[in-house]
């Protein structure tokens, strides 16, 4: 419901909603940062863009959580003034998370030079920046009111940012048009595009998160696509991509949870609140469930029940069969995925603990609090508990008591869910690294250094790990000792965790791509686009990849190869040498960089910390 209110009015009040006035913008900032902030709000202002900043617009007698939980859910665009103070502020912190939740792009403004803090890192560590770090300010606040007034006229046509405001009008006119073809609907926020311009040069970052209409239809279940929304593309041996597709599903929102495919039914949760049941077969939608906010969960089912977080702090266990709730915990935080062993749910939670909760009631068995977030998936084998927390430690608990038995200390946050195989745990780190550490003590075995954050879960099939990193490449390493067998590049970061089955690797990248990769020499198999990043992790089930993308999209593809490939086998390269090589062509005459990929193959040696 909207509230009549006009310049003159203080407020209006209906039951518990506090009306304010509209607005476009809000602008978050630590209370040091305020010259700033004041700046920025005045040069937005001055150019017809409303804002919202307090304590400016919070008015007299009103609560000021409720005040700005209400200013936020009615902006366009939140403007975040970034430096050492708000990298740090509580208050910020839980303005971003809001903004997140309600699905408003977010414009980082960077005042100054400093790395992001775990909680910020979560929420908008993949988010392109403008940067005012040198003199003057005038001219970066030019640049911000060019790039707000993008954000705010999309779907207006014929709106476009004052020349003088950016620096490369050609550049972001071309986004702008692209931009503006973009439906809208009113229940939901679209997909940003965000442009941002550094010194003479200019360049375009595109920002997506797409949260649209969900292709309802009147009686309430998705609708069925039978046709793949992805682009057709020549694949491997020149067969069109789109007919890798075997059929595809379309939910509310983006697609970050990794599907569970159990006797016949995808379950999977999305950005629009909801988990899915969607039957293999017939490809239609047997039930959702709402949640009370999105759902980057991966469900685990397990003896007809399917347990499953959203960022509403709750985990929900639900019928199956129905999609009937049968219980549900709040932990007080976000909840990770869960891991369900032996008639024990575990979770982690933002909150800073993890839990060990009765998969049949829900019940409470015990709890323990780590020094951090706990966002990771934990890890249960042989009685033990492995999980790590972003305070950069590594846990192993006692499964029946909660007890710790170790705790081993990585550079930074680990939020790589811990893979456990012969012996050894495998997981990454913030701080670029692979690690293996022994799972009985804690104590290192390797660690291997990758050029970015590591986030995903470590693969371990036939003695090799796969693992992807920020820095857009997936690793091959030897188990045993960390050397590197080979590397894959992608166009972007890989986020989502690999799997590996039947001799070759799936993953998915933020360039938009699914990968099918030659376990043992990296040679792309085949490879799928998407129209969104894909960070859900893949399921591979009676030779069908099951994945989801930010495009709303469940794909369900074939799995097998569909014809020869189409790169050439690297040749593994000594440890002690670095080569960059370009790939011939392949069979059936492609190139990597006939599509814009450059194959680089080196070894690099592992460092030994313990044996």
């Amino acid at each position: 419901m909207t509230f009549p209110v006009s310049a003159e009015d203080d407020c209006l009040r209906e039951g518990q909603r506090v009306c304010t006035m509209a607005h476009d913008v809000f602008i978050s900032y630590a209370v040091e940062d305020k010259p700033t902030a004041d700046a920025a709000c005045a040069t937005l202002e001055a150019r017809g863009m409303r804002c919202w900043i307090a304590p400016r617009d919070v008015l007299p007698g009103m609560d000021y959580a409720q005040a700005l939980v209400e200013a936020i859910n009615q902006s366009r665009v939140m403007v975040l003034v970034f430096s050492s103070r708000s990298n740090h502020s509580a208050h910020v912190r839980r303005e971003v998370e809001r903004a997140v939740s309600v699905g408003i792009p977010i414009l980082p403004f960077r005042i100054e030079d400093v790395p992001l803090s775990p909680s910020l890192e979560y929420f908008i560590g993949t988010v392109h920046w403008l940067d005012a770090l040198t003199p003057p300010l005038e001219k970066h606040l030019r640049h911000l009111s060019g790039t707000v007034r993008l954000l705010l006229s999309r779907g207006r046509p014929g709106e476009v940012p004052a020349q003088e405001e950016l620096d490369g009008p050609t550049v972001l006119r071309d986004a702008y048009e692209s931009a503006g073809t973009w439906d809208r609907h009113p229940i939901v926020r679209l997909a940003a595009v965000l442009a941002v311009v550094a010194g003479a040069v200019a360049a375009i970052f595109v920002l997506v998160t797409v949260l649209s209409d969900g292709g309802q239809s009147e009686s309430g279940s998705a609708a069925v696509s039978a046709t793949p929304t992805a682009k057709p593309r020549l694949g491997a041996a020149g067969v069109e991509r789109s007919s890798r597709v075997l059929w595809d599903f379309r939910t509310g929102g983006g697609v970050v949870s990794s599907p569970a495919v159990v006797d016949g039914v995808v379950y999977v949760g999305s950005l629009d609140s909801y988990v899915y049941a969607v039957d293999v077969a017939t490809k239609e939608q047997l039930w959702r469930f709402e949640t009370g906010d999105k759902v980057f969960s991966s469900p685990a089912v397990v003896d007809g029940v399917v347990y499953v977080g959203s960022l509403d702090n709750y985990l929900y266990a639900l019928d199956a069969a129905t999609g009937q709730q049968r219980w549900s915990f709040v932990s007080g935080g976000w909840t990770s995925s869960p891991a369900v062993v032996d008639g024990v749910v575990y979770i982690g939670s933002w909150n800073t603990y993890i839990y060990s909760l009765d998969a049949a009631t829900g019940e409470e068995r015990w709890r323990f609090k780590t020094g951090d977030f706990v966002g990771g998936t934990p890890t249960v084998e042989n009685g033990v508990v492995y999980v790590g927390s972003t305070d950069d430690h590594l846990y192993a608990l006692d499964a029946a008591t909660g007890q710790e038995r170790w705790r081993f200390k990585a550079g930074d946050d680990v939020e790589s869910r811990p893979t456990v195989v012969d012996g050894l745990v495998y997981i990454g780190s913030k701080d670029t690294y692979v690690y293996a550490v022994e799972a009985a003590t804690g104590q290192e075995r390797w660690r291997f250094k990758t050029g970015g954050h590591v986030f995903s879960a470590p693969a371990v099939m036939g003695g090799v790990v796969y693992v992807g990193s920020l820095d857009n490449y997936l690793y091959a390493l030897d188990a045993a000792t960390g050397e590197e067998r080979w590397h894959f590049e992608a166009r972007n970061d890989i986020l989502a965790s690999p799997v590996a089955v039947d001799g070759v690797v799936y993953v998915g990248s933020g360039d938009n791509y699914v990968y099918a990769l030659d376990a043992a020499t990296g040679w792309e198999s085949w490879h799928f686009e998407t129209s969104g990043q894909v960070r859900s992790s893949p399921t591979v089930v009676d030779g069908v990849v099951y994945v989801g993308s930010d495009d709303q999209y469940i794909y369900a593809l074939a799995a097998d190869a569909g014809g020869e490939p189409a790169i050439a086998t690297p040749s593994p390269m000594p440890s002690s040498t670095a080569t960059t090589t370009t790939t011939p062509a392949g069979p059936a005459g492609a190139t990597r960089a006939a599509r814009g990929f450059e194959l680089r193959v080196w070894s690099r040696g592992s460092v030994g910390n313990g044996s």
